[in-house]
């Protein structure tokens, strides 16, 4: 029996019963209080309550539910074609919510040294001038705190450090070279950053070679068919200087050595060069030189055309042997006229 049955068959018979409790508790009191108002109240309930019991409730008829539930029973509905239950069931997409965190590079790990390129070298009398250009950054490439500047020379067996710069230096210039020498130059990076493979140095460079010229050279500035004046010009600590010198040629007959510079007797600086003057010649020296021819054309207009033209003078050419041997020839310096160009 559900509850709402139970209420319906015996809710007078509750209700009696309640109202008798009540009546009891209420007459009860009334004695230990002596009200006659409450007495009166009491008999009043009591009077209801036996007209209630006189008088049930009439009885409830129950609705008929057994088509609703037959209609709506599991034989009497087909199931659907290829299903396994009668009721579909959606299943939910389940999407996960992550939220990805881009990882912000380590500060103490950084990408290992770029390898340098090959430096460029010029070599000139009493030194050799390197370039590079500035290593490739990136970030979170290591920095380049230090430049190394390795040199192989002459008796080297491998290359050796002559220099160490600081990382921002683009050039440097060797000044400790011997004359007709060849050098070999390599660079190397250094840095104080950590770097994954734990080396604070790059790999070497590819070399470069330079071959210095010789640190003397000639001036013919003036003389006769007899002797030359010779001015020899030496570089030493990358500048130079100047000695005049008086030469005859070389003759075995007279004794004369031909010896171009010595020793200076007053200072004792040593400007001996290797080289001997062999001959002086006084020969015709043929240059072109720029010529303006100006004329009147019919119209009375001054006309001003500008050509070269053929001239030669006179003029002294020495013969001398370097100090290797080699034969030279030198023109006496002359003032030739501006835009003159030699015929050889």
């Amino acid at each position: 029996m559900t509850a709402r049955e139970f209420l319906s068959a015996r809710g007078h018979a509750a209700a009696a019963a309640a109202s008798a409790f009540l009546l009891l508790s209420t007459a009860t009191w009334a004695a230990f209080r002596d009200d006659p108002e409450l007495a009166a109240a009491i008999r009043a309930t009591r009077d209801a309550s036996a007209a209630l019991a006189d008088s049930p409730p009439p009885a409830l008829d129950r609705p008929d539910t057994g088509g609703i539930l037959a209609a709506w029973s599991r034989p009497a509905i087909a199931e659907p074609a290829g299903r396994g239950e009668w009721v579909a069931r959606p299943r939910p997409k389940i999407v996960p919510n992550v939220v990805r965190r881009k990882t912000a590079p380590d500060p103490d790990r950084k990408l290992p040294l770029a390898t340098p390129g090959a430096p460029q070298a010029e070599a000139e009398p009493g030194g050799v001038h390197l370039e590079w250009p500035a290593p490739a950054a990136g970030k979170e490439a290591a920095p380049v705190t230090g430049i190394r500047i390795l040199r192989r020379g002459p008796g080297d067996a491998a290359p050796v450090t002559v220099a160490s710069l600081p990382g921002a230096a683009r050039s440097w210039d060797d000044s400790a070279v011997a004359p007709k020498t060849s050098y070999e130059y390599r660079l190397q990076f250094l840095t104080t950053a950590p770097t994954p493979d734990g080396r604070p140095e790059s790999a070497l460079s590819p070399p470069t070679t330079a071959v210095t010229p010789a640190d003397v050279a000639l001036r013919y500035t003036g003389g006769s068919d007899d002797a030359a004046l010779l001015i020899v010009r030496k570089c030493s600590g990358g500048e130079w200087r100047e000695q005049t010198f008086t030469v005859q040629p070389r003759n075995d007959d007279t004794g004369q050595t031909g010896e171009i510079g010595g020793v200076e007797r007053r200072t004792g600086a040593d400007w001996r060069t290797g080289f001997v003057l062999l001959q002086i010649r006084r020969e015709l020296f043929r240059f072109r030189a720029p010529v303006t021819h100006r004329h009147v054309d019919a119209n009375g207009v001054l006309v001003q055309t500008l050509v070269m033209e053929d001239r030669q003078i006179l003029r002294y050419r020495i013969a001398w042997l370097d100090d290797d041997g080699i034969r030279h020839e030198l023109w006496m310096e002359v003032r030739l006229p501006a835009g003159a160009v030699p015929v050889e």
